[in-house]
C-alpha cells in the first residue's frame, strides 16, 4: 500500500461529537444522525463522510475503557453556527501522512499498519488527531475507498 506525506488545508465539517471505543464506534457512526441534522439546517455537503479521532500519539486512548472523543460528520461547503447537537469543525491542517484503502472496512487496519510502518521507517512523529475520509458509497465492498490520515509534527 502506498503512503503519502503531504501538506493540506483543513477540510470543513459538520459533525456530532461522541465518546467512542473500538466496540462502540461502528454503531455511533451508523446512528450519528448527522445527515438528518444537516438536512434540517440546509447545510450543503460534498457527500463525503469523515470521522476525526481525537487520540494522542503513543497513548492509544481509543482502547481505554473511556475511549476518546470523535467527530462523526460530513465534509461541507460553508461554515455554520454550531449548537449543542451539530458542530462546525474541520480536519487538521498542515503536514500529514495518509494511505488510501480500497476494499471492505474490515481490512481498513491495513492502511493504519502501512502508515505506522512508514512513520517508523522514516523517523516521522505523529501529532494528535487522525481521521478517516470515506469515498462515495458503493454496494461492492471491494470498491469502497477510505483515506486514513494522521497529523505529523514538523
Amino acid at each position: 500500500m502506498q503512503v503519502l506525506v503531504a501538506t493540506a488545508k483543513p477540510r470543513l465539517l459538520a459533525a456530532v461529537r461522541r465518546q467512542a471505543t473500538p466496540r462502540t464506534i461502528a454503531g455511533l457512526i451508523r446512528g450519528s444522525g448527522v445527515w438528518d441534522l444537516m438536512k434540517a439546517r440546509n447545510i450543503q455537503s460534498t457527500g463525503h463522510n469523515v470521522v476525526v479521532y481525537h487520540d494522542e500519539p503513543g497513548r492509544d486512548l481509543m482502547h481505554s475503557p473511556a475511549g476518546i472523543p470523535v467527530d462523526i460528520g460530513a465534509e461541507i461547503l460553508e461554515r455554520f453556527g454550531s449548537d449543542d447537537q451539530l458542530i462546525c469543525t474541520e480536519t487538521p491542517g498542515g503536514r500529514f501522512i495518509s494511505a488510501v484503502h480500497v476494499g471492505p472496512l474490515e481490512r481498513l487496519h491495513e492502511a493504519y499498519d502501512a502508515i505506522l510502518a512508514a512513520v517508523r521507517s522514516e523517523g516521522l512523529k505523529l501529532a494528535g488527531p487522525y481521521w478517516e475520509f470515506y469515498g462515495h458509497w458503493s454496494d461492492d465492498p471491494a470498491a469502497f475507498e477510505t483515506t486514513v490520515s494522521y497529523s505529523l509534527r514538523d
